[in-house]
């Protein structure tokens, strides 16, 4: 299963409704874009604007959750569109031998996923699958019109975007340094790729 990674551009509101603009890690010119609802929308954003609302949110309680009780999660992969609707799942225990998946609302493991500094992949197949849907196609275009008229105004996108990228690299930096102090040299380099690859994203997005 070839996989690609994705990091979120932002959210957008388009005809009532909260747009999720995902863009590719390695490949700037591939986009997932899903319709989501309030809730979830609040749950990202938090994550992108470095905000915290006074009662945690359930994403912030199962995240801890997790943490505390030593469970790490790989990654969340989308792996099929069917009718305009992605299904996921969320990966965990991979590294030690005890992989296991679990089925999750792309949205939800979105919120999870930033909050837990694991990457997001979605199958080639997916991605085929939205280059040839004119609705999904329609809905990048409206994410990134107003993600340029939001750059001529502000600089809000750009800074959620790059929030996003910091949470990921943050992960990554733990990464390596484990990777090293087990003297796991081919895994380090690999992650010392990755790290590069975000940062030019970002020097790209910022400049």
């Amino acid at each position: 299963m070839v996989l690609q990674e994705f990091l979120p551009l932002g959210i957008f509101y388009s005809d009532d409704e909260y747009l999720l603009v995902m863009r590719g890690v390695n490949d700037e010119e591939k986009f997932l874009p899903m319709v989501i609802g309030d809730f979830e929308a609040n749950g990202i954003l938090a994550v992108l604007e470095d905000s915290q609302d006074a009662v945690p949110m359930i994403y912030d309680a199962f995240s801890k959750i997790l943490i505390d009780n030593y469970v790490e999660m790989e990654k969340l992969v989308i792996y099929d569109l069917k009718e305009g609707i992605y299904f996921a799942r969320i990966y965990s225990g991979e590294a030690a031998g005890k992989g296991s998946f679990y089925d999750i609302r792309p949205s939800d493991g979105v919120a999870m996923a930033l909050r837990l500094g694991v990457p997001v992949f979605a199958t080639e197949e997916v991605l085929e699958k939205v280059s040839m849907d004119d609705s999904l196609k329609e809905l990048i275009e409206s994410g990134l019109k107003q993600e340029k008229e939001s750059m001529g105004i502000e600089d809000g996108c750009s800074n959620r975007m790059d929030y996003g990228h910091e949470k990921r690299l943050k992960s990554l930096l733990i990464q390596l340094e484990w990777a090293v102090k087990e003297e796991k040299y081919e895994e380090a380099a690999k992650i010392r790729d990755e790290i590069a690859k975000i940062k030019k994203l970002s020097e790209r997005i910022l400049s």
